[in-house]
């Protein structure tokens, strides 16, 4: 799977958010290091809900930030965390259910998520 290193280039001058955004680097990262030590280890699946409790954290931090500096923030952003969590729960119900790593699918729908999060 492809991390998400990060770049100087993520940088928003917003320190806040800055280090938040670091901060989803580092548990992606680690929940990688976790994932390929042993996909079917508890501490795979903790650091997995870390990643995400913390991403869905960030999601309603960030907009609260940008609303009260002045920034316009549009609905779907307000609700960020609520559908990023739903989106989470599908991939586990559905891998739970067939049987197949979950955490690899979370992993990678997380990078994708991050990365699109970070550029965007």
């Amino acid at each position: 799977m492809q991390q998400v290193e990060w770049k100087e280039e993520y940088l928003l001058a917003m320190s806040q958010l800055d280090n938040q955004h670091r901060r989803l680097v580092e548990l992606l990262q680690e929940a990688y290091l976790l994932h390929e030590e042993d996909a079917a280890a508890p501490e795979t699946n903790l650091s997995l809900l870390e990643l995400v409790d913390y991403a869905a954290f960030h999601l309603g931090y960030e907009a609260s930030w940008l609303e009260r500096h002045g920034y316009q923030v549009q609905a779907p952003q307000r609700g960020g965390a609520d559908r990023l969590k739903r989106q989470i729960l599908r991939i586990q119900n559905h891998y739970f259910k067939h049987d197949e790593d979950h955490a690899a699918k979370i992993l990678s729908f997380m990078t994708r998520w991050l990365a699109h999060h970070l550029k965007g």
